[in-house]
C-alpha cells in the first residue's frame, strides 16, 4: 500500500568488538516491541482512571537461519553455545531509518543505538536447515542520532527531519566595472565546496542536497558578476557531488554610468 513504511527501509546493525556489522541476511524475523509500560489510578471524584506511561520495557525478537558466514549471526550464537552472561552477552544494537536521510550523498540517515543483552532462547531445527530464536534486551534509554552506512559510524544529537537548507547571507554592492556587481557571501565556504549563482526576477531557495541544474553559473567567490540592477542573484554552495548544501539569494545592485 502506498505510503506505508516498508521493512526494507529499516536497516539493523550490531556491534562486535569495534565494528557494527548488518544484521540482513539470515534474519527472517527482528521485530522492535517498545512494550510501554502504563500506571493508573482513580480519584475519589473521578469516575474514571487517569492513566499514564511511565516507562518502557523495549526488546527486539529475533529468529536467524545459522549461517556461520554472516559475523552478526556468528557472535549471536556463540553466545548461546557458549551461555555467556553479564558484559559478555552485552553489546550495542543500531536501527537506522533508510527513508530518513539526512544527507543522501554522504550516507547519513536519522538512526537509535540502543545498548542490549543478547537472549538466545532457541536453536532449532527447520526441515534440517538450524535456526537461531531469541531477544535483544534493552539496556537503558535509546540514544537519538544518526548512523553512516558507508562509514558504519554512529553520532549522537537530535537531527532535524527532513533537513533543512542552511541559509547563506548575500550582500550585493557596486562592482569595479559598470554593469558589475560584487558580492559578499557568509559564513565562509566549507573546505572541497564551490559556490554556483545564477540571476532573474523571481527566485526561490533550492531543497537540501537539491542537484545543482545547468542553469547555474560556476563563481570563485571573488569575482565581480555581470547583472541587472533589481534582479535577484542566487548564491548556491555545493559539495563534490554537485548537491546544494547551503544557498541565499539577495537583490542586485550594480556600477552604473555616471
Amino acid at each position: 500500500m502506498a505510503g506505508v513504511k516498508q521493512r526494507r527501509s529499516i536497516a539493523n546493525y550490531l556491534k562486535i568488538e569495534e565494528a557494527f556489522y548488518l544484521m540482513g541476511a539470515g534474519f527472517t524475523e527482528l521485530n522492535e516491541s517498545p512494550s510501554a509500560q502504563t500506571t493508573s489510578k482513580r480519584y475519589v471524584n473521578d469516575k474514571s482512571a487517569t492513566k499514564g506511561i511511565s516507562g518502557y520495557d523495549w526488546q527486539t525478537a529475533f529468529t536467524t537461519d545459522i549461517i556461520a558466514s554472516e559475523k552478526a549471526i556468528e557472535h549471536i550464537c556463540n553466545i548461546g553455545k557458549y551461555q555467556l552472561t553479564g558484559s559478555d552477552a552485552e553489546t550495542e544494537y543500531i536501527i537506522v531509518d533508510l527513508d530518513e536521510a539526512l544527507s543522501v550523498s554522504e550516507g547519513d540517515y536519522r538512526a537509535r543505538k540502543f545498548n542490549i543483552a543478547i537472549e538466545v532462547a532457541d536453536f532449532s531445527d527447520e526441515d534440517g536447515e538450524m535456526t537461531a530464536s531469541g531477544n535483544l534486551l534493552g539496556i537503558g534509554d535509546p540514544v537519538a542520532g544518526k548512523f553512516n552506512t558507508k562509514t558504519k559510524e554512529f553520532v549522537e544529537g537530535n537531527f532535524e527531519y527532513p533537513p533543512k537548507i542552511q541559509e547563506l547571507n548575500i550582500t550585493s554592492a557596486e562592482g569595479e566595472n559598470i554593469g558589475d556587481t560584487k558580492i559578499t557571501v557568509t559564513p565562509v565556504i566549507t573546505e572541497g565546496n564551490s559556490y554556483k549563482y545564477k540571476l532573474g526576477q523571481n527566485l526561490a531557495l533550492p531543497g537540501f542536497e537539491e542537484v545543482c541544474g545547468a542553469e547555474y553559473i560556476i563563481w570563485d567567490g571573488t569575482s565581480d558578476i555581470a547583472a541587472t540592477k533589481d534582479d535577484k542573484i542566487l548564491i548556491v554552495e555545493v559539495n563534490s557531488k554537485n548537491r546544494v548544501l547551503k544557498a541565499g539569494i539577495a537583490t542586485v545592485t550594480v556600477k552604473e554610468e555616471l
